[in-house]
């Protein structure tokens, strides 16, 4: 069994790359849409030097 130093929490690793993500492309702000479940999905909205938004909110 392969035992890793630290667990990795994804909406910590999330919170910490959109930013760096954004600030890349050159843009204001970003979110992240995944399927999940045949369903898009918002998990992360940025803006700025603001906190990100983590809350998960489906797209219609």
């Amino acid at each position: 069994m392969i035992t890793l130093p630290g667990m990795i929490h994804l909406d910590q690793l999330i919170a910490t790359l959109m930013p760096m993500v954004i600030e890349s492309a050159g843009a204001e702000t970003g979110a992240l849409v995944l399927l999940e479940e045949d369903q898009l999905t918002v998990v992360a909205q940025c803006s700025g030097s603001k906190q990100c938004d983590l809350e998960k909110l489906a797209v219609a």
